[in-house]
């Protein structure tokens, strides 16, 4: 199945009107009842949007198995009237091959290593926005209907911190529809509904690790947060990358939790 994007019109029997309509009438979602769909329709006359073939359910389940995760309810049934979506020139929803893990472009003061459950779903007028599917391991079925909270890296300073700017994907794209599909976060810090660290790390089950991982854990992770040099330690402590990672992933949690505690933070 080809993954090219058609160019369709923008009028209220358009491709984009119907299959948006199509997507919203399958979610009992009390703000998608607020949708005027002929005003919106009006309102993005000017505006290009272009859609692409529809995933099927057996594309989006060789992704799941093959990334051992599931996408949000709201994300699979968007790919599966359209795979992707471009709205002026920029990719708001990848197609389903280019959904992946979070790039990082600057060091993160918060983290020696990022969740392997934080992947890009879109590239929003060039602005990333991510999911946690930490509640989506298909190792974990019974939670595999949680919400995956949206969010965005930021610069990690001051006044572009990580936040959260939705809390599933089901609530960002109705939002969107909503504000005739204005990216409203990327200027406006008010828009901040938690720290998506914390949250990755309050909602994780604790790491389990072997008694001698556990038992170096903090101390690796200590002197990687001060700057050591991971293949140096990884030597020194006859350590392969993956027990470097399980030894780092629990650190950040017991580390992260710590710190909830002491600000007074739930931990639960």
């Amino acid at each position: 199945m080809s993954d090219s994007l058609e160019t369709k019109n923008h009028g209220p029997n358009s491709l984009f009107i119907r299959g948006l309509s199509q997507w919203l009438a399958g979610h009992d979602h009390p703000q998608a009842k607020l949708i005027d769909m002929d005003s919106l329709s009006a309102k993005l006359q000017n505006r290009r949007f272009l859609l692409a073939k529809p995933a099927s359910e057996s594309e989006i389940q060789r992704w799941e198995d093959s990334h051992h995760l599931i996408l949000p309810s709201g994300l699979r049934e968007w790919l599966k009237i359209s795979n992707g979506l471009v709205i002026d020139g920029f990719q708001w929803i990848h197609p389903l091959r280019s959904i992946g893990p979070t790039i990082r472009f600057s060091p993160s003061r918060s983290l020696i290593i990022q969740p392997s459950s934080w992947y890009e779903f879109g590239n929003p007028n060039d602005s990333p926005v991510n999911l946690d599917l930490i509640h989506a391991d298909l190792s974990h079925t019974q939670n595999s209907q949680q919400d995956s909270p949206v969010f965005v890296v930021g610069a990690e300073t001051e006044s572009d911190p990580p936040r959260i700017i939705s809390q599933s994907f089901t609530d960002w794209l109705i939002q969107l529809a909503r504000s005739e599909f204005h990216d409203n976060w990327s200027n406006s810090p008010l828009i901040h509904l938690g720290d998506p660290i914390e949250s990755h790390y309050r909602r994780k089950n604790p790491p389990k690790l072997s008694p001698r991982l556990c038992e170096i854990c903090m101390e690796v992770g200590e002197k990687l947060a001060s700057g050591g040099d991971d293949r140096t330690i990884m030597r020194n402590y006859q350590l392969n990358r993956d027990d470097l990672e399980q030894v780092v992933d629990a650190f950040q949690y017991r580390s992260i939790k710590k710190a909830s505690r002491s600000t007074g933070k739930s931990s639960s």
